[in-house]
């Protein structure tokens, strides 16, 4: 949060005070530029700061809802569906960056829960763990097929080699490969996060097409900007942000210019 802009910027971030201790993770980046992460044990939070955080959320719709990674002990496996019940709507996509089928699970069951689209991301790692499969394919088809309704799409990353990206499609579940550029890389820890965010940001400001509008190989759902449809290309952009947070020392940050350059190409 440090690094977001406080003056002339449009960011407004708020923080809920708890009575526990915070976790701090340490990122330590050695002579080479190789990085290592230090990541403390998550505590426990009481029902009170759960009601507090809840009560401080926006009172409103959003247009893009992004529920990223574990969650405190005392939270419990619904903690994502009931923040995703009170600020989504019908024009919200919805997109769940985690490796916990329970976490999926509370939210695609939270009864009452209304958003334009739904997108699980995680990482071949987590969606084999997942799904208990031997493979990112398999594990990303049994998720769509489970969830066939709720789910609307999926992009499974696989650190430098292709993502997987798939769509349910008038009652199919279509696959796609996605490339992913080559960069110099410096700190790859919290490329996903930037993968998630980049996807949410694409998807704000660009995906302004509905459901089921999509017809005929490759469009997707809506009409896109690009060869794919509004989901695919967002998710190719997400992918261009992710590329771009491996070649800053930054741990979840990225390089402007290399993005620039990315989308240039």
């Amino acid at each position: 949060m440090s690094l977001l802009p406080t003056t002339g910027s449009r960011w407004k971030v708020k923080t809920t005070e708890i009575d526990g201790a915070t976790r701090t993770c340490t990122t330590i980046v050695d002579i080479k530029g190789e990085a290592t992460e230090v990541i403390e044990p998550t505590g426990s939070v009481s029902g009170g700061d759960v009601k507090s955080f809840l009560e401080g959320l926006p009172g409103r719709a959003c247009d893009v809802l992004i529920l990223m990674g574990s969650v405190p002990r005392g939270t419990g496996e619904g903690f994502y569906g009931e923040i995703a019940k009170r600020v989504s709507g019908e024009n919200t996509t919805i997109i769940i960056d985690v490796g916990s089928a329970d976490l999926v699970k509370g939210l695609l069951q939270k009864e009452g829960l209304t958003a334009k689209f739904v997108i699980l991301k995680c990482n071949k790692n987590e969606i084999e763990k997942m799904t208990n499969s031997g493979g990112m394919v398999d594990g990303v088809l049994a998720t769509m097929r489970e969830w066939e309704g709720k789910l609307d799409a999926a992009l499974i990353t696989d650190g430098g080699r292709e993502c997987l990206f798939a769509e349910q499609l008038r009652g199919e579940v279509k696959l796609k490969t996605l490339g992913i550029p080559k960069v110099q890389v410096k700190n790859a820890i919290g490329a996903g996060d930037c993968v998630a965010a980049g996807f949410g940001w694409a998807l704000a400001n660009k995906g302004k097409g509905k459901k089921d509008e999509g017809e005929g190989e490759g469009e997707g759902e809506g009409e896109g900007e690009g060869e794919g449809g509004i989901l695919e290309d967002a998710a190719k952009f997400g992918i261009l942000v992710g590329a771009a947070g491996c070649s800053s020392e930054i741990c979840s940050g990225y390089d402007k210019e290399v993005l620039e350059r990315l989308l240039g190409a």
